[in-house]
């Protein structure tokens, strides 16, 4: 049984998955936008852990949960483009290249917030 870290994770990969194939476009983005089932309250909760780390910019969020206006940050596309993902390849590679399993979303979402804790890390001393 995947853990609620594992969990949250994989839909940070699905999330961006979402952005990259939309570039710079601003989208809307809903809990029943991903294929399988996600949990709405789990949902919010990855969308303000991205927004608060900075690497999405989000226009508003409805009282329904949902999303409006969503877009990577110049943070966010530096997470994707980083060619520390895997053997020197990018998220947005990955993604690119399709078919993405459940293991796959979940590593990038813990590339995503190993960069996000190694930022800080650094800025922290």
């Amino acid at each position: 049984m995947a853990s609620e870290l594992d969990a949250s994770f994989e839909l940070i990969g699905r999330v961006f998955e979402k952005l990259i194939k939309a570039g710079l476009r601003k989208i809307p983005l809903h809990a029943h936008d991903f294929e399988q089932e996600v949990d709405r309250i789990l949902f919010r909760d990855v969308m303000s852990f991205l927004k608060d780390e900075g690497l999405i910019r989000v226009g508003a969020e409805l009282v329904s949960g949902d999303y409006v206006f969503v877009q990577l940050t110049g943070a966010g596309i530096a997470a994707v483009e980083s060619q520390k993902f895997e053997n020197c390849k990018t998220v947005r590679s990955e993604v690119e290249r399709g078919n993405l399993s459940s293991e796959a979303y979940g590593r990038i979402g813990a590339f995503v917030g190993g960069l996000i804790g190694g930022a800080t890390t650094a800025l922290g001393g």
